[in-house]
């Protein structure tokens, strides 16, 4: 099965359920959609506890993964689309393989690089959550660590506690929906039943790590929409931006973001991985981790 398939698995209903409120009045929606106002479902938000053995298989997945993605890059190429649902899993062996290449960027092959030049990449790639904030700030010329955000935003999500989706079906949201949301440590919305969107999962990032003065990130200021980012946050930055805090407060913040790390009963890994995540969240894309450093950083543990 896929990743996505056994994490979705591992959430257990747990007998809680509650009236969905009714929607905020949404002028645009109402003058657009069409449908009949006097309509109306019953619609009942069910919680689902998150039952995923990190403390069995976190590190042992994380290490995986990570030297899947550092196989990939040892040949130039960029997955771009990292997620549960690319990667498999062998469950009597627990042997994890990446897959999907469709949108992947191979830096060697010609053909490619002139139809898509590396200075100029689409940025249409990668997946909801998963999408870096280079990507979100139309950085043309990213590279390898696109990878290595969606990989943080992945293994966020075996530590968050539960999940609550609203069914209208009368069958468990599990058996009903092939779109069950599996929280993680930034949202795009798709959580309140919504399509998610780019700007929801930029101001979600900018929520929980703050944001830099744009002179500190080249990427934005040389190669992306610096007028967009100076138009809605400003120059300046703001004082949460996670790397002008101390290392120790950095990892404070990614402990807090990670509520179930504390179920890793070996306190070098648990340590370790949240100190390697701190250095997976840097915005900065030439500062971020490299999947190289991570294996050697996981393998150390």
């Amino acid at each position: 099965m896929s990743l996505y398939e056994l994490m979705r698995s591992q959430y257990k209903f747990s007998g809680h359920e509650t009236d969905e409120p009714p929607r905020k009045f949404n002028p645009y929606y109402d003058l657009t959609s069409g449908t009949d106002k006097s309509a109306t479902v019953e619609k009942k938000r069910l919680k689902y506890v998150n039952c995923f053995d990190v403390d069995k298989y976190a590190y042992r997945y994380m290490l995986q993964i990570s030297e899947g993605i550092q196989f990939i890059h040892s040949q130039n190429i960029i997955h771009r689309d990292i997620k549960p649902q690319n990667i498999m899993v062998d469950l009597e062996t627990d042997l994890l393989k990446i897959t999907d290449f469709g949108i992947s960027y191979d830096n060697d092959n010609l053909r490619q690089t002139i139809i898509e030049p590396q200075e100029r990449k689409i940025t249409d790639v990668s997946t909801s959550i998963y999408k870096a904030p280079e990507l979100l700030l139309g950085v043309k010329n990213y590279s390898y660590a696109v990878d290595i955000w969606s990989l943080l935003i992945l293994v966020s999500q075996w530590f968050q506690i539960d999940t609550d989706m609203i069914s209208t079906s009368g069958k468990p949201v599990c058996q009903s929906r092939d779109d069950f949301y599996i929280p993680g440590m930034i949202d795009d919305g798709t959580q309140d039943g919504e399509n998610g969107s780019d700007i929801r999962l930029l101001l979600s990032i900018f929520s929980k790590f703050g944001y830099p003065k744009i002179s500190d990130w080249k990427e934005v200021s040389e190669f992306g929409s610096e007028d967009a980012f100076v138009g809605m946050f400003g120059e300046n930055g703001d004082d949460k931006y996670v790397k002008y805090q101390s290392v120790e407060s950095q990892c404070q913040l990614m402990e807090s973001l990670l509520p179930r790390i504390g179920e890793l009963t070996n306190l070098v890994v648990k340590e370790g991985i949240i100190r390697i995540m701190t250095r997976m969240v840097e915005y900065d894309s030439t500062r971020r981790i490299t999947s190289a450093q991570l294996v050697t950083e996981l393998r150390s543990l």
